[in-house]
């Protein structure tokens, strides 16, 4: 879901991240400026709470980069850059924050 509301649907290749995702269809809120690398935040999104699909844990990496976040962070919050699209990931649901900067 775009920053302003807007539910974008998107049909992404395996292995592709959320990131590049949303950054290759334009999706507004969600920035990704170090191009996935983790080293800006700036891809920041919050898991749909209603979230059942199991997404590999926070790295360590990931969890100092979530305490940079410009927006408040959460119990939901992620770095869209490190979720990896695949059929077990269908149907993921994901919030940009108000703001990446």
């Amino acid at each position: 879901m775009s920053v302003d509301g807007a539910a974008v649907d998107l049909d992404v290749a395996d292995g592709m991240s959320v990131m590049k995702a949303a950054v290759n269809n334009r999706v507004r809120g969600i920035v990704g400026e170090c191009g996935g690398g983790m080293q800006c935040s700036t891809c920041h999104v919050y898991v749909d709470e209603a979230n059942t699909i199991a997404l590999p844990p926070i790295s360590e990496d990931e969890e100092e980069m979530l305490e940079a976040t410009a927006a408040p962070r959460t119990a939901h919050s992620r770095l869209s850059c490190q979720l990896r699209c695949s059929a077990a990931t269908d149907g993921l649901l994901v919030h940009a924050p108000a703001t990446q900067f």
